[in-house]
């Protein structure tokens, strides 16, 4: 059986978020860690601690994990997901905190709800998607953004 071409090659273990930079610290015990000698003895809640942020939600058997097995490979394309059970390896408060509790206000919740009305899930995600990726790209591309938010 030939490896998957799509799917990337084994990596040394990462020494710092892949978002926010931060050093990350493995559990208490990781020989990997340990022989790599990057630093260790993090509790699974530590906002330090390593945690895997996956592309798209599609191992295991969650109920919403099964939801995302549905998406046809036209959806995966559009989103620009070329491997959907990758992953990255990023800190604790970057992964959990921020990215599964994005914060909305109010107003954008109703321009939410009007978008999504009457769509089936495979729409809403891929909308969701194209939104989150039209504001970074237009953020990033603003001259007045200079690393800066206020």
């Amino acid at each position: 059986m030939s490896p998957d071409p799509a799917k990337p090659k084994k990596q040394p273990l990462a020494s710092s978020c892949s978002l926010c930079g931060k050093v990350i610290r493995y559990a208490r015990g990781n020989k990997k860690a340990l022989a790599q000698d990057l630093p260790v003895g993090a509790n699974t809640h530590d906002l330090d601690a390593k945690s895997e942020m996956h592309y798209a939600h599609v191992s295991g058997k969650s109920r919403s994990r099964l939801q995302f097995t549905t998406l046809s490979q036209v959806a995966w394309d559009s989103m620009e997901v070329k491997y959907p059970k990758g992953s990255r390896t990023c800190c604790y408060e970057c992964h959990e905190v921020l990215m599964h509790n994005l914060i909305v206000g109010e107003e954008d919740l109703d321009r939410l709800s009007k978008l999504f009305a009457g769509k089936g899930f495979e729409d809403r995600a891929v909308l969701l998607n194209r939104i989150f990726a039209t504001g970074l790209r237009s953020f990033v591309a603003e001259k007045s953004f200079r690393g800066k938010l206020r």
